[in-house]
Order: C-alpha cells, then sequence, then structure tokens
C-alpha cells in the first residue's frame, strides 16, 4: 500500500496546498519569535508535534506539570526546584511499585482474569 503510494502519487489539492502553507506561516512565526524574545514560551516543534494523537492524550499531564513547575519557580525559586526533585523521582518510583504490586496480586490471587491497573495508551 505505501509502496503503490510512492509509485503512483495523487495531486495536491488547492486546500491541502492553502493548510500547507499556513501550517509553514505558524512555524515560521514560531521560530521567530523564540529567537527573537528570551520571554517567548512557545516552542515550534511542540505545533508541529500537537497533531499526533500520543501527545494529544498526554496533553493534559504535560499542562499540569508545567503548571506546577512555574509555581514551583515563582513561589519557591530555583533552589526549592533543584531540592524538590528526589520528592517527584519518589512519586514516579512509588507508583511503578503500586503498578507492579497490583500485577502481582492479580498472578497470585486472580490468575486469568486480572485488573487493569495502568493503561499503557
Amino acid at each position: 500500500m505505501t509502496v503503490s503510494a510512492i509509485l503512483n502519487p495523487r495531486p495536491m489539492e488547492t486546500v491541502n496546498a492553502w493548510l500547507f502553507l499556513a501550517g509553514a506561516a505558524g512555524v515560521s512565526l514560531l521560530n521567530l519569535m523564540r529567537y527573537r524574545f528570551v520571554w517567548w514560551p512557545f516552542h515550534p516543534l511542540g505545533f508541529a508535534l500537537s497533531g499526533i494523537s500520543s501527545v494529544r492524550l498526554a496533553a493534559s499531564t504535560l499542562l499540569l506539570a508545567w503548571l506546577v513547575k512555574l509555581a514551583m519557580l515563582k513561589f519557591g525559586g530555583a533552589s526549592f526546584y533543584r531540592r524538590s526533585g528526589p520528592f517527584f523521582v519518589g512519586m514516579l518510583i512509588g507508583y511503578i511499585l503500586a503498578v507492579f504490586a497490583g500485577l502481582l496480586v492479580d498472578v497470585v490471587w486472580f490468575p486469568k482474569q486480572g485488573h487493569i491497573v495502568h493503561r499503557w495508551y
């Protein structure tokens, strides 16, 4: 299927050409703003990757993490942000251990049934 699409490409429609130009203009504007202003928070790569389904699934989590980081830097400063690293690493390790413990409980007490503890999207 991919080989036939490469060998026999469809011509680009006018709407697709305009959308391509609009996307190129948007990325160019984001690049210009990023290199012109130090305070500009948006990266053009984020715009390019925003159409991927896994990024859309994780967008709320990424936004929450960014807001927590922003609040920590604003109210606690850089030293507080650096000192809080072990806490967040411990949260991740604790979550992984809890998922693993749920897996072990399912294997021992609920063989061939199982429960959904964590979904890998």
